[in-house]
């Protein structure tokens, strides 16, 4: 892990974020509490971070996806999967929303702590910024993503 990383826990879990990366806050915790995955449910963790909600989802689901748009994020969620053992149930992919993903890729969850905070500037000037920063509506990232996730939920 980088010098500069914190550690958080959750239930028995313990996360390592690096300082490039969001840390949990009250939102992705009750996100965390509220998680209920079943055995044979395959989950689309979109915005990873560190991976505490697709590594929470790993307990119970039989596959996970990960994807961030942040490539600190990415290796460090991998990290933490590892730390968590449970990393032969997760793949992590690097890339802007669905992007990454083969387009015919279907879950039947698909997770999302979506960036939501209105901010003046369109893009980021940092890589933890993309996880909270939403543009001037708040929504630049929000819309697009539920404009194309019907199309990778199962049913």
């Amino acid at each position: 892990m980088p010098l500069r990383s914190k550690r958080v826990f959750f239930d028995d879990y313990v996360f390592v974020v690096d300082e490039n990366v969001y840390e949990p806050a009250e939102d992705s915790f009750l996100f965390a509490e509220n998680l209920h995955v079943k055995e044979d449910e395959t989950v689309l963790d979109m915005g990873t971070g560190c991976g505490i909600l697709g590594i929470l989802a790993a307990r119970s689901a039989c596959l996970v996806v990960a994807v961030d748009i942040n490539p600190y994020a990415v290796r460090c969620a991998k990290e933490n999967a590892l730390l968590n053992n449970v990393h032969s149930k997760i793949s992590f992919v690097q890339g802007d929303l669905f992007a990454p993903l083969n387009q015919n890729a279907k879950f039947d969850l698909i997770l999302f702590n979506a960036p939501y905070l209105p901010v003046e500037e369109n893009e980021p000037t940092s890589w933890d910024r993309h996880a909270w920063a939403g543009g001037p509506n708040g929504r630049e990232t929000i819309a697009p993503f539920i404009n194309k996730s019907v199309t990778h939920l199962m049913g």
